[in-house]
This record gives C-alpha cells, sequence and structure tokens, in this order.
C-alpha cells in the first residue's frame, strides 16, 4: 500500500510511505474429512492449530489457537480500522494482539442446527495474558494486551489458566449474533521486588457483536467489548477499565457487484485511569474494487480524539491485495 499520515497540530510533517501490515502467509493441509491443520509460516508462528471433527455436532481443536471473541478474525475494527501494531501510536497500548491467539484447547458444540438457524457454543482453555509494566506508571503489575503467555519464546507466566467461551446465533445468512467471555489471571507466579501483596490479579472481558444483511448487497455490522483488570488493593483506583466498540456499513454496487463501499466508525478506551494516545474516536471510509485475484482498495479515516503526545490524526491509504 501508500499511506499517509497527516499531523493536524505542531510542524511534524506528513509521513507518506509505501507500507504494509497484513504480510501473513498461512498453510492450511487436510489429511482427512475429519482433520485440518493450518499454521501461519514464519520461523515463530503466531498461530497454528489442529481441528478434528469429532462429530456433525462436535469439534476439537488444539494448539496455538484463536480465540473466538468477534464475529471478524484474524484482526478486529474496535475503534473504527483494522488495529495492527502497525497503525496504532503506541503498540504497547493496543486494545487486542495483533493476531490473538495462544497455547491451548477449545471445543465448538453444534447447539442449533437447521437449514434457517443455527447456534455454535465455543469454550476453551489457555495459557492467558502474561504480565508487564504498566504503560502508565500507576502500578506495579498490568497485562501485556501485545502478546500472550507460551508464544513467541516466551512461556507460560503461572499456573492458572484462561477461560473463554462464545455464543453465536445466525439465520440464514441475513443475521447473526454473538455473545463472548473471557476471564484469566495474568501475574506472574514470582512477585516481582517490592510487592508484598500475594493476591494474583487478574482480568475479565465481555464482548458482543451483530451482523444483519438485508439483501445481499447490503451488511451492517456492530461490536463492542468491555474490559476490567485488576490491580493492586491497596491503589486508590484497584481496577482499571478499558474497551471498544465499533460500528460499520458495507454497500455493493455496479451491474457486476465488484464495487464495495465500507464507512466505518468506533472508539476505544485504552485505560480509564488516564487519557492517552490508545484512545481513538476514527470515522473513516473505504472504496473497493474486485478486478480478478486484485482488490483495490483506497481509505481514509480520521481521529478526534485528542491526547498528549499524539500528532497523527489522520490516515489514508491505496492499496493492493493479492488473493489466490
Amino acid at each position: 500500500m501508500f499511506r499517509t499520515r497527516t499531523p493536524t497540530t505542531g510542524t511534524t510533517p506528513k509521513n507518506n510511505s509505501f507500507d504494509s501490515f497484513h504480510q501473513i502467509f498461512m498453510v492450511e493441509y487436510t489429511p482427512t474429512p475429519e482433520f485440518t491443520f493450518m499454521a501461519e509460516v514464519r520461523a515463530d508462528p503466531r498461530f497454528y492449530e489442529v481441528a478434528y471433527q469429532v462429530s456433525p455436532r462436535v469439534q476439537v481443536r488444539w494448539g496455538r489457537i484463536w480465540i473466538p471473541l468477534d464475529d471478524l478474525s484474524p484482526h478486529n475494527i474496535f475503534g473504527g480500522r483494522v488495529n495492527t501494531s502497525m497503525l496504532a501510536y503506541d503498540s504497547s497500548l493496543l486494545l487486542l494482539p495483533d493476531l490473538w491467539a495462544d497455547l491451548g484447547v477449545a471445543l465448538k458444540y453444534r447447539v442449533m442446527d437447521s437449514p434457517t438457524h443455527s447456534m455454535d457454543f465455543h469454550a476453551y482453555a489457555v495459557n492467558g495474558f502474561r504480565q508487564r509494566n504498566d504503560p502508565l506508571g500507576l502500578a506495579s503489575r498490568y497485562p501485556d494486551f501485545t502478546s500472550v503467555g507460551g508464544g513467541n519464546g516466551l512461556g507460560d507466566n503461572n499456573s492458572q489458566k484462561d477461560f473463554g467461551g462464545r455464543l453465536q446465533y445466525k439465520y440464514k445468512q441475513s443475521f447473526g449474533l454473538g455473545v463472548s467471555y473471557y476471564k484469566g489471571t495474568y501475574t506472574d507466579k514470582n512477585l516481582p521486588a517490592g510487592i508484598t501483596e500475594p493476591k494474583t490479579l487478574g482480568l475479565s472481558i465481555l464482548g458482543g457483536d451483530i451482523q444483519f444483511r438485508p439483501t445481499n448487497m447490503t451488511e451492517f455490522r456492530a461490536g463492542y467489548v468491555t474490559m476490567n483488570v485488576d490491580l493492586e488493593p491497596t491503589l486508590t483506583k484497584p481496577t482499571a477499565k478499558r474497551g471498544g466498540t465499533y460500528l460499520e456499513l458495507g454497500q455493493k454496487f455496479g451491474s457486476d457487484r465488484t464495487w464495495k463501499a465500507l464507512i466505518r466508525a468506533g472508539q476505544v478506551q485504552a485505560d480509564d485511569r488516564a487519557s492517552t494516545v490508545g484512545d481513538l474516536s476514527l470515522v473513516g471510509i473505504t472504496l473497493l474494487k474486485m478486478v480478478g485475484p486484485l482488490q483495490f482498495s483506497v481509505e481514509y479515516n480520521k481521529d478526534s480524539k485528542q491526547a498528549p503526545g499524539k500528532t497523527n490524526m489522520t490516515y489514508g491509504a491505496f492499496r493492493i491485495v493479492t488473493a489466490l
């Protein structure tokens, strides 16, 4: 892609550059109808899993598995645009990891299955988020939302496992509704120097999403996520709250339906204890055109959320995607 980020304050010049934020190469192998193996191809893959279809209703997965939080994957669009560290003002303040996958096991059960109605229940256990220094400097322990335990050569940092689930309902191809929940412990099993409070600290995540397709040309999506992060109980504010929302309206047009316009908006609150560059309030538009295996797109969005140290408030890009 060719992108530009334009500051709205100060004397910082425009930043124009060729770039890429979705450099991911995947392989999929199906040795039998029941088994599927998928992995990212790189020296230290962020995702790899085996899926086994035990029965028409039951599937189990193991490996470094996707975490089912929203209808969209592998990235999320909380805030109103694709959230990756490449586009973030500060990658340490990401709402969720670039690719949220973790070592563990998962079960998917088809609760309802008919020509018009379907419902899936997901349950999983994983290593969970690790501990890092508080990016705001107000606490001694804080979750690292840029990586998760048991991956990237880091290893697990405690004996507690994180658990989660998702219930997703779909009516034909026109309506979908999902609710997700995640709970776990992020603190190290060995207390850092100066910490005498033995209590482990955890976090919880609650999410909801909806999809509505009144026609095969129009699609509406919306999502909401909220997080509670436990901090030291001796602090004046022993809990940090984080969260995000998104709205997306997509419309195909043209006689061959190869054109599509996307309007997106959303907000992110990286931490309610202070205003940071991780806070977002975005509105943007994307125009896409399919030409065989090529997808051309032009994108523009503007962030209206002011914060100390934030300068590049607008973002534009011309992008080419090759889908083989």
